[in-house]
């Protein structure tokens, strides 16, 4: 129950950002403006994977500093905050040289992204500024951010209607979320310093790490390329998908972030001290919660969704597609209950700078899903089987190599 604020919160954000994305298609429908909006966002996202191969892997090395009595973990902190602004400049100068001289891109599409694109640097502030905050226990920055920028978007497009106010109100909203978070960067007392790098830090362990991460999570996403393949074979069924996913997604996000935050900040500080036996209770006791919360939740969301699809987009369904939603999202709610368990492991194992056993689990992961799709014949429910036991070898693999390391240590 002491945690029930940050599910309040992850809760709210949720629910601001769900408000913005049905205002938004009010205001602009299936159209080129709604197109070029979403494709700037999956341009910026993948961007962004160039600027966090920088510093994701930085958890374990900044509480490693700071167990040590030094200040290297606010050295290390300004290091990969300027590394991180320097990178996100750096392809932003990319992208004007390169649609400058070469006209890769439509003309509407340009003008918005020519201004879209700045929310790279600030967004990619706001990441890595979460994670930092995380480890200084702020925990709940963590969605007051979110809150922040999804607010002021739902405003705007209730007040705008012009499209290229929205990448300003991007903009402006995480400026705003920015400037939230270094006031509490700087209540944690940890100074700037206008530093690029400093040889007593193992800056390019970090740097390796990272790449790691970011190629594990590269890996791990072919699964979204499988699924539009296998549901988009059938017109109109990917969109089933979508909602029976955003529904899962929802429910992990209100039950399972919000707890799986928490710990993942905590377990990294307990391998620093090698209280490994703190872990393994924790998990346990973790699990034991969110388990029973989430089997409920996906209960009451499964026998709801007629209802709930009845209510806000009424006669847009028909039944049987409403019943395939149902179908895809209890598939989806099994692959859920394997990624709510696999997850505190997943936290302890990068605590563990078990980076090449993640990266081989992403590869084994990808590999089955991909022999799913081969094997299936474009029958979704039996890829969707194939889909769950991919996701039950990945978490089998995480508690193998964690049982490992707590035996050896305990």
């Amino acid at each position: 129950m002491k945690n029930i604020k940050y599910n309040i919160l992850a809760l709210l954000s949720i629910l601001l950002g769900i408000a913005f994305v049905i205002v938004f298609s009010k205001r602009f429908g299936a159209s080129k403006s709604s197109d070029i909006y979403f494709i700037s966002m999956l341009i910026v996202t993948y961007m962004g994977y160039f600027v966090q191969a920088i510093w994701e892997a930085f958890p374990p090395y900044y509480v490693e500093c700071k167990k040590s009595g030094s200040q290297d973990y606010k050295i290390l902190y300004s290091i990969l905050l300027n590394n991180t602004m320097a990178m996100s400049f750096l392809i932003i100068v990319i992208y004007f040289l390169i649609t400058h001289f070469f006209n890769i891109l439509d003309s509407e599409y340009k003008k918005f992204l020519d201004i879209f694109i700045f929310s790279l640097l600030f967004q990619n502030i706001l990441f890595y500024n979460k994670g930092v905050l995380n480890l200084e226990q702020f925990y709940s920055i963590f969605y007051v951010v979110d809150i922040i920028i999804n607010g002021i978007l739902l405003v705007g497009i209730v007040v705008f209607e012009d499209l290229i106010m929205v990448a300003y109100l991007t903009l402006i909203s995480m400026i705003v979320a920015n400037i939230f978070q270094f006031i509490f960067i700087l209540k944690a007392k940890i100074n700037y310093s206008a530093v690029f790098y400093k040889p007593s830090l193992n800056l390019c362990e970090i740097y390796k790490n990272s790449i790691k991460l970011k190629l594990s999570s590269i890996i791990y996403s072919y699964k979204d390329i499988a699924i539009a393949n296998i549901f988009t074979d059938t017109a109109g069924l990917y969109s089933l998908y979508s909602y029976a996913n955003k529904i899962m997604g929802v429910i992990l996000q209100i039950i399972n972030a919000p707890v799986l935050n928490i710990f993942g900040t905590r377990a990294t500080f307990w391998v620093s001290l090698k209280s490994f036996n703190e872990i393994n209770i924790a998990v346990k006791n973790l699990l034991r919660h969110t388990i029973v919360l989430y089997v409920l939740s996906s209960l009451i969301a499964y026998f709801l969704i007629p209802f709930a699809i009845n209510i806000i987009v009424k006669d847009a369904f028909r039944m049987e597609q409403i019943s395939i939603i149902q179908n895809i999202f209890i598939l989806l709610s099994l692959s859920g209950i394997l990624i709510l368990i696999m997850s505190p492991y997943g936290r302890v194992i990068t605590a563990l700078k078990r980076f090449n056993a993640i990266i081989v689990f992403s590869i084994i992961f990808a590999l089955i899903v991909f022999l799913s799709e081969v094997l299936v014949g474009r029958n979704y429910i039996y890829f969707m089987f194939g889909y769950i036991f991919a996701y039950l070898v990945f978490m089998l693999l995480h508690l193998i190599v964690w049982h490992k390391v707590y035996k050896v240590n305990s």
